[in-house]
């Protein structure tokens, strides 16, 4: 069996407050993480659970507190800069805000051409035919070269970020919230072009969100993190299908239905209290004081994160998986299939069957209504 392309074995990464007191933030803690070539995986929790710090880890933009990489077989854990500058080619970043990530003072051609001057590379692919051929790989005209990024609306300006993480054509990206400060018509068509672009390329994602239903259109395999830990993982369908841990069937029962009627029908899994401060981890399962279902074990022993018996790679961390998690996991998935059946007038799923055949995400009939979905920002015309 060939070894995967990205391999994180007990990575951790705990921050300490600069002239403060207290324990650390353990906001990464022991995450074990396979990623194959050409192969999309979906990291999912809520803000705070430490998907974008396990993003930067395993890019190496910050430093491992524990813990091992390996990319392509080979360690780069305590790499220097000049020994990561061949690996970073081939490890590349989409970000959340593109107008963050991308300098403001740069024209489009600026930007793109930026990768090869820091790896001091010449030839076709840096003049401007290359670099139109370029923004034409991600639906732009090359007549954008020479506008500057602020002039760009959203949507194209995350096209500008996805085209630079392909100029030096690497084997791996990492999508940080890539789509979360789009309206949803534009996300469509930025997870459609990051499907396009991995049957082109065969290039392996690693899909960070905190949106479960657009994670599992996008991802082979779906990781569910909580307070810094892996908690479920599995293939997407399987998931989206058969949610095992607490956590994971309240972050599929709040998929939300752009209709306020069909969403009341909804059964939800309403969970009690915030996360947990992550520099006072609780004992035993760090779900456990939020859990609806808990029991006096889950607040003395942690669980281990183990395979589920006759599954194909599902694995939960939870004492009480799959036996007590099982039905109430299938009702809020088949809740959820036909509240939607009813929306459409037809039999089919409200979540996507992943890993199945991972067609064109189409964006919605109608615009969420007001208090639902992300904010939108300028999308493309």
């Amino acid at each position: 069996m060939p070894e995967p392309l990205l391999q994180v074995s007990g990575l951790s990464k705990a921050f300490v407050a600069r002239g403060q007191a207290g324990p650390p933030i353990r906001a990464v803690d022991g995450l074990d993480l396979a990623i194959d070539r050409g192969e999309s995986v979906g990291l999912v929790g809520e803000s705070g659970s430490g998907k974008s710090t396990v993003a930067r880890l395993v890019l190496r933009l910050i430093e491992p507190s524990a813990g091992q990489i390996e990319f392509d077989g080979r360690d780069i854990t305590r790499l220097g800069p000049a020994a990561l500058l061949p690996v970073r080619r081939r490890m590349q970043a989409v970000f959340q805000d593109p107008y963050a990530s991308l300098n403001a003072k740069f024209t489009i051609r600026d930007v793109l051409a930026e990768p090869f001057e820091v790896h001091g590379l010449r030839g076709a692919q840096r003049t401007d035919a290359g670099l139109t051929s370029l923004l034409e790989s991600v639906g732009l005209d090359g007549s954008l070269l020479g506008k500057r990024t602020h002039v760009l609306s959203g949507g194209q300006l995350q096209r500008v970020a996805i085209a630079r993480a392909l100029a030096l054509e690497p084997d791996f990206i990492v999508a940080d919230e890539s789509t979360s400060a789009l309206d949803v018509s534009v996300q469509a068509q930025i997870v459609n072009l990051f499907l396009s672009i991995q049957r082109a390329r065969h290039v392996a994602y690693l899909f960070i969100s905190h949106d479960l239903d657009l994670v599992g259109h996008v991802s082979d395999r779906i990781a569910v993190m909580y307070l810094g830990i892996v908690v479920e993982t599995a293939r997407s369908r399987d998931i989206l299908r058969r949610p095992l841990h607490p956590y994971t069937q309240a972050l599929i029962s709040a998929v939300p239905i752009p209709r306020p009627e069909l969403q009341r029908e909804r059964r939800r899994v309403l969970l009690k209290g915030d996360p947990p401060n992550a520099a006072a981890v609780p004992p035993g399962c760090r779900f456990h004081p939020r859990c609806p279902i808990a029991e006096a074990i889950c607040a003395t022993e942690i669980p281990p994160l183990r395979p589920v018996p006759g599954s194909d790679g599902h694995a939960v961390a939870c004492h009480l998986a799959p036996d007590r998690t099982e039905a109430s996991g299938r009702a809020i998935t088949e809740a959820a299939r036909g509240v939607a059946a009813r929306q459409s007038g037809a039999s089919q799923p409200a979540l996507p069957d992943a890993g199945d055949a991972r067609g064109p995400m189409a964006p919605p009939a109608k615009a969420p209504e007001i208090g639902q979905g992300s904010p939108p920002m300028r999308s493309d015309a």
